[in-house]
């Protein structure tokens, strides 16, 4: 997957915002709730730097993006290392057809692919992408906490390759072969995903390869993703966020005041002062001024979470929902958010 980089990328998501997330994306996948969803083993193997914080955000994105196309991944971490004593558990056995196996490298071995590749893979179960070129594109952008979006885009790609064949690259969606300016617009909003015809091809291919499939304990915790809280912070949201009984995981964004209004520019989201959504991308951007005040914490964060409940554009709809979270949220949730 080749990359050549036009011009410096901004965090621009100029479709992302709530209040126009309901826009019909043309030739996207977005599978029938009927449509059962076959289930597809991914062993990782992390050669690299990057973070568990940063591997479970990229599994989470890449997971996002193969929901949307109708699949179930399972993500199972397997030891690396001089010091491991040896394949343990499901990562020991020889891959099976159920089974893709994914490295997570650091960077390519020689310049060769310098800045333009984010990973290859070996059809039918081997894919590899390299951490350090997601983390570099995300740092040039002055983005650090989207080094695990742009790392699980290039994971769901690579393992699309598996699932489609080598020969797979595309005009449109994810499966592009060079991702410029327009893809990563695409893919900071959510909607660099598989198209409906590659969805369809992916789901049969999976479900050929499918004869068993292994669910450990614990897989799916329904945990969201915070990203910059305070401990006290952390639990406090994560207290809120879970009375919604959204199955879908959400993250949580909290930047400095002065970069929570760069990012609320990208996204043209003039109206807000200190917290807006992307209801896409699942995700919730909160200024750290929102902690001073914790009743006005409670009112933006439970607002924000009703646009998800009601997967309503309408801020009377969220309202209404968010009038319900907050009661609940003054009876279950700690008050100390500093």
């Amino acid at each position: 997957m080749k990359t050549q980089r036009l011009a410096k990328v901004r965090f621009v998501a100029l479709l992302g915002l709530a209040g126009i997330a309901g826009l019909a994306f043309p030739g996207m996948a977005f599978p029938a709730e009927n449509d059962a969803s076959p289930t597809i083993t991914v062993q990782i193997y992390n050669y690299s730097l990057a973070s568990p914080t940063v591997l479970v955000g990229a599994e989470r994105e890449a997971g996002r993006i193969l929901r949307m196309a109708g699949l179930r991944a399972v993500w199972l971490e397997c030891p690396v290392g001089p010091f491991t004593p040896g394949p343990q558990g499901h990562c020991e056995k020889a891959p099976e057809a159920t089974d893709l196996r994914l490295r997570v490298l650091g960077a390519p071995l020689t310049n060769k692919f310098q800045d333009t590749v984010f990973g290859f893979a070996v059809h039918p179960v081997l894919a590899s992408v390299y951490y350090e070129y997601a983390a570099r594109r995300a740092k040039s952008d002055d983005a650090d906490f989207e080094a695990p979006i742009i790392l699980g885009c290039a994971i769901a790609h690579e393992l699309g390759h598996l699932l489609l064949g080598t020969n797979s690259h595309s005009d449109a969606g994810i499966m592009q072969p060079r991702w410029e300016s327009n893809q990563f617009r695409q893919l900071m909003i959510g909607n660099l995903v598989f198209t409906t015809e590659q969805s369809k091809l992916m789901r049969e291919q999976a479900r050929t390869r499918i004869v068993s499939f292994f669910w450990p304990s614990g897989l799916w915790a329904e945990d969201p993703v915070i990203i910059g809280a305070t401990q006290q912070q952390e639990q406090f949201l994560t207290c809120v966020l879970h009375i919604s009984d959204d199955d879908d995981r959400l993250t949580v964004v909290i930047l400095e005041h002065q970069k929570f209004l760069k990012i609320r520019e990208a996204f043209h989201a003039h109206k807000t002062k200190l917290a807006f959504s992307s209801l896409l991308a699942r995700r919730i951007y909160l200024s750290a001024r929102m902690f001073r005040d914790y009743e006005m914490l409670l009112r933006c964060i439970t607002h924000e979470l009703g646009h998800f409940a009601t997967q309503s554009v309408y801020e009377g709809n969220a309202e209404i929902a968010a009038d319900r979270f907050r009661k609940i949220a003054r009876q279950r949730c700690p008050s100390e958010v500093q």
